[in-house]
């Protein structure tokens, strides 16, 4: 699911540059982008996909949304360095190698992208995140899966055709994917019932640890999977606005000790430009690549 943006869709194109296929209504005064933002960071799920549902198009034919999201391409070379994007992938290729000691993944999976083709700053957010898949697809060289309930005919003709290439889910399997050797799941802030029917999915068939997630930290999607008691390893990032209990607080057996109880679970920072920069909007600061390793496997600390 896409993150709200403090940039304003409005510095994203001039007036003259697209007309709207649907004629806008008066609008609401909106309220001060930096409000949202800040407010925004401090929710622990982003608002679910289908929530936001709009008919209205910036743009008329794929040809058209492809310069779109092409402006939006430039804007993050731009402001990030034209080698920004890859070294994004080369982090994810050093993930896979210190934690798998492999290349990179087989599939990528992409669940709860939203909508990129409408003008809002949430949209913005999406094509962002877009962009970042089609980059990850082209430098692995593997195929893209990818679902979300609220894309429009444009938009999945579009992520269909040579600008995208990928294979565009018919029907809502609820995240309930089996994971192979190795499936890179896409899924940024996706709701936590997605997570939760990924990873209970996978623990069923015995499949958890063939799962790489590239979305928000398993420990704020579920705060009692707590740091003191947990085996998560390696994150970087201290979640103290989130709700903490001591391991004696916690109950056993508890549905998430279950799901891992066999993997130790290693996450990489993957680089975001910072926090004031463009492609941060994107991620918000608290989306991370993730390895379930078996604990036999324990791969490099």
């Amino acid at each position: 699911m896409c993150s709200l943006s403090a940039t304003s869709e409005a510095a994203e194109l001039s007036s003259d540059e697209f007309i709207p296929v649907v004629r806008r209504r008066n609008r609401i005064p909106k309220k001060d982008n930096r409000v949202l933002a800040d407010r925004h960071r401090t929710m622990l799920h982003a608002v679910p996909s289908h929530i936001f549902h709009s008919s209205e198009e910036f743009v008329n034919n794929i040809h058209e949304l492809d310069s779109l999201i092409g402006r939006a391409k430039q804007r993050i070379q731009n402001e990030h360095g034209s080698f920004f994007l890859t070294d994004i992938s080369a982090a994810f290729a050093d993930g896979f190698q210190r934690y798998l000691q492999k290349d990179g993944p087989n599939e990528i999976v992409c669940y709860a992208l939203g909508r990129f083709s409408v003008p809002s700053d949430w949209s913005f957010s999406c094509r962002l995140q877009l962009i970042l898949l089609v980059e990850l697809a082209q430098f692995f060289k593997v195929p893209v899966y990818i679902y979300d309930p609220a894309f429009s005919n444009l938009e999945k003709h579009y992520l269909r055709s040579s600008y995208c290439g990928f294979e565009v889910i018919d029907q809502d399997e609820k995240a309930r994917w089996v994971a192979k050797p190795w499936t890179l799941f896409y899924m940024i802030h996706a709701d936590s019932e997605l997570y939760m029917n990924l990873f209970q999915f996978n623990f069923e068939i015995d499949t958890l640890a063939n799962l790489v997630l590239f979305g928000n930290s398993i420990q704020n999607v579920f705060p009692e999977f707590q740091e003191n008691a947990s085996p998560v390893k390696n994150n970087p990032r201290k979640t103290s606005r989130y709700r903490r209990t001591s391991s004696h607080d916690v109950k056993e057996p508890n549905a998430l000790f279950q799901l891992f109880g066999n993997v130790n679970v290693h996450t990489v920072k993957i680089p975001d430009g910072g926090s004031n920069g463009l492609f941060w909007t994107a991620l918000s600061g608290d989306t991370f690549l993730q390895f379930l390793v078996p604990k036999n496997e324990p791969g490099i600390v």
